[in-house]
């Protein structure tokens, strides 16, 4: 494994080795939750829109 390191002053790039320590540490880290499946129901409610909202905007008729 191995970083990057740039300078942002040259733009110069050097690629370093990474060391049995950091290699150790990187791998002890949890790993991330997955991020849950979004129901379009859901997805419209994070838009600030209800199913509704998107029918009236789609010019679909609404059942009452």
């Amino acid at each position: 494994m191995e970083r990057i390191e740039v300078n942002v002053i040259t733009g110069k790039q050097r690629i370093i080795p990474l060391t049995a320590q950091e290699i150790a540490e990187i791998q002890s880290r949890p790993q991330p939750e997955p991020i849950p499946e979004l129901t379009a129901q859901q997805k419209l409610e994070a838009a600030g829109l209800t199913v509704a909202e998107l029918q009236q905007l789609l010019g679909l008729e609404v059942n009452p």
